[in-house]
């Protein structure tokens, strides 16, 4: 089995939050949602990660300011570890990337209808029971 070390921004605004939609070619949950977010590189920090993986998928400049969550979870042939920031972000949100197809900002009752992908569902759950949206 092998283990894979994860990131993801919950980039919240007005009440919303930001997802992107995965690629219909990505092995692992192909056109499902999820927040920016990928795996540790090299000798990354998690910080270093977040910040590299938002930039590259929505061409946003994000500051991690909050470790949110942790979330442990199993798929497959994969453990995921995945660690989940809040943080401020700046810039204009790019339409596709290499990994996305689009994004959206949405509120806690249509993203809980969405497929998610990784362990965005928990995620959602958590921060909308911590009152954030």
């Amino acid at each position: 089995m092998k283990t894979i070390i994860h990131v993801s921004a919950a980039i919240l605004k007005d009440h919303k939050i930001l997802l992107i939609r995965r690629k219909p070619d990505k092995k692992y949950f192909p056109n499902y949602w999820t927040c920016p977010g990928g795996k540790v590189e090299g000798s990354e920090s998690l910080a270093e990660t977040v910040k590299r993986e938002v930039e590259e998928e929505t061409g946003l400049q994000f500051q991690p300011t909050k470790p949110f969550q942790f979330y442990d979870l199993f798929h497959d042939d994969i453990h995921s570890v995945g660690h989940a920031f809040l943080g401020t972000y700046s810039g204009t949100i790019k339409t596709e990337s290499d990994e996305s197809v689009g994004f959206g900002w949405f509120s806690y009752a249509e993203a809980k209808e969405l497929p998610l992908a990784h362990y965005v569902g928990l995620l959602i759950e958590d921060l909308h029971h911590e009152g954030m949206f």
